[in-house]
């Protein structure tokens, strides 16, 4: 987990509030580094909720999500740095749209907080349904905390459902 010296007391509060039944889910917290969730941040990206298998990728836990994110060195988004379905980085799915987005408006993408409205990763949006509303009520503080701690102007949610 964050230390609380590396992000605002908020934030490390919040994701300190995260229930062990929510951290034991196969998902993902943060798309940046550490850097992005310091300062003043006028954007804050949001995505609905982590694509993948939740049982092909249930090692990937969103406990271990969050301590890849404590011990990540540097600037880093998932956007552009990650390898997403083994292509080179920033080259799979949705990576290049958002990365072209954050380009055109002039904003590094290591430096924009980003995340998903949802830290729980299922196959589908349609997978969500079933307890989405108990998913948001627990995701939501750490929104909230982001929102509040960065001085954010604008969230922007982006979905990529498809057919």
């Amino acid at each position: 987990m964050p230390s609380s010296s590396t992000l605002p007391l908020q934030i490390h509060q919040a994701i300190a509030s995260l229930s062990p039944k929510l951290l034991s889910r196969s998902g993902a917290v943060f798309y940046t580094g550490k850097e992005a969730f310091s300062g003043s941040r006028a954007l804050y990206v949001l995505g609905l909720n982590p694509g993948g298998d939740p049982e092909i990728q249930s090692e990937e836990t969103i406990a271990h999500d969050l301590d890849d994110f404590a011990s990540r060195p540097g600037p880093w988004s998932a956007y552009a740095n990650a390898r997403w379905a083994n292509a080179e980085p920033g080259k799979w799915g949705l990576q290049p749209r958002v990365l072209h987005m954050l380009r055109v408006l002039g904003l590094d993408p290591q430096a924009v907080p980003a995340s998903n409205t949802v830290f729980v990763r299922t196959r589908s949006e349609a997978a969500l349904k079933l307890d989405k509303a108990e998913l948001l009520a627990e995701c939501w503080p750490i929104h909230h905390a982001v929102i509040e701690a960065l001085g954010v102007r604008v969230a922007l949610l982006h979905n990529v459902a498809r057919a």
